[in-house]
């Protein structure tokens, strides 16, 4: 793949493009549907309108639309400019959308209207997604700063998320305990409205990209570059290892039946709090990742210790006795995600053909989020089917189909060129 020289970037360059993508994650990781709505919506169906955990999971999928249609967002913003830019004028656009969306939330009480609204606010959330993401990829690549930029942007997403978890909890028993079951996703739209509102205003600020048109030219390289991506066996190569990394048979339903049947009797109430002590996981991976490894390794030697760390994590569940056990392996797990998951989403980065980065990386990302699903309903699968509902051979199975991944380390593309900066 053809690669332009890296860029020497000034210090404060490299600081406001970090501060920006750092902002721009921590305000999607506080507003979302899957975060602090994610229980007052739950709340609000299942008391007002008496749904159950079919229509509740209905709900959620539908709401979770939005996301998998990345690929089409960032098709849209690499082939057509929007008022002269392929990112920051579609930014700015989305998080009005998403203000207003969030404003009208307050006064509505109509279900139907209310999960129109909510909808909004997630295509909002997805598309910008996008655009924040081919920003990173488009500095990253020029400077050679991926890895800082990526670990930045998860720090702070897993950051906000433990705080939107816990507000949206607070706000579900605030309106429990005053009977109006609605209050609960208005008083989360009163906590979420000035987050994309700070993120219009940071985008017009902070974002600094060329002019660009829709003209005989500009489309002619974007085709050149889907041209690019298409011959380019480092992509192939990395969507091939992204796929199969997170393609081992999934424990997070068969562990969960597991813990709180009769093998362990873990009570529903410490499974949720468990669950909510893992996340500090995610952020302590994150964190190990930025200042500990991402500086320092190549994407080859990342890939090892990611396939390493999380499938001795797994194994770890085979000494799964109780709740204080179940507590450090989740965040044992949850650790070995999150650097394991940065690895990934770097090296997605890295291979991402110029002119198309939003729409390679948003594919790329769906591709891993495809696999993770699919993973998950094989493991169920298995657990209850010739498994007869023993965890340890599924614990084993996961674990081995793993490593099994690493046998793929070596086709990974190189480390970015020479020039790049030798702590980033």
């Amino acid at each position: 793949m053809n690669q332009d020289p890296l860029q020497t970037p000034s210090p404060l360059a490299v600081i406001r493009w970090g501060a920006f993508f750092a902002l721009a994650y921590a305000i999607q990781g506080f507003s979302q549907t899957a975060t602090l709505f994610y229980q007052p919506i739950n709340f609000y169906y299942k008391t007002a309108h008496h749904y159950d955990a079919g229509d509740l999971a209905r709900v959620m999928f539908l709401l979770g639309i939005p996301w998998y249609l990345k690929p089409v967002y960032g098709l849209l913003s690499d082939f057509v400019p929007l008022f002269g830019t392929r990112r920051k004028s579609y930014l700015m656009l989305l998080s009005l959308l998403s203000t207003l969306a969030f404003g009208f939330l307050l006064g509505v009480s109509d279900p139907y209207v209310m999960f129109l609204l909510l909808m909004l606010t997630t295509v909002g959330t997805a598309m910008s997604d996008v655009m924040v993401d081919g920003l990173m990829v488009e500095q990253g690549q020029k400077s050679g700063r991926i890895k800082l930029y990526q670990g930045l942007q998860w720090v702070a997403i897993y950051a906000t998320s433990i705080g939107a978890a816990y507000a949206g909890g607070a706000v579900s028993q605030g309106a429990e305990n005053v009977g109006e079951p609605i209050r609960a996703i208005q008083w989360a739209a009163m906590l979420a409205i000035g987050g994309p509102a700070v993120l219009f205003v940071l985008t017009w600020w902070m974002v600094d990209e060329p002019k660009s048109r829709l003209d005989v030219r500009g489309f002619r390289e974007t085709l050149r570059g889907i041209n690019r991506a298409a011959r380019s066996r480092p992509l192939w190569l990395a969507a091939l290892f992204l796929c199969c990394f997170w393609f081992q048979p999934g424990m997070n339903a068969p562990m969960y039946v597991y813990a709180t049947g009769e093998a362990l009797n873990i009570s529903e109430a410490f499974w949720g709090k468990a669950a909510a002590m893992g996340t500090f996981g995610y952020l302590l991976g994150a964190v190990i990742f930025l200042v500990g490894l991402g500086p320092y390794l190549s994407i080859k030697k990342l890939a090892l210790i990611g396939v390493t760390l999380y499938s001795a994590a797994t194994l770890g569940y085979l000494f799964l006795m109780g709740p204080k056990t179940l507590v450090v392996l989740g965040l044992l797990l949850a650790t070995a995600n999150a650097i394991a998951n940065l690895m990934l989403l770097s090296l997605a980065a890295q291979v991402c053909p110029k002119r198309v980065e939003a729409f390679v990386f948003a594919a790329l990302m769906s591709l891993m989020n495809l696999s993770r699903y699919g993973s998950e309903w094989i493991g169920g699968r298995l657990y209850a089917g010739i498994l007869d509902e023993h965890i340890q051979p599924l614990i084993v199975i996961s674990a081995v189909v793993t490593m099994l991944t690493g046998l793929l380390i070596p086709l990974l593309p190189g480390a970015p060129p020479a020039s790049a900066p030798p702590t980033d």
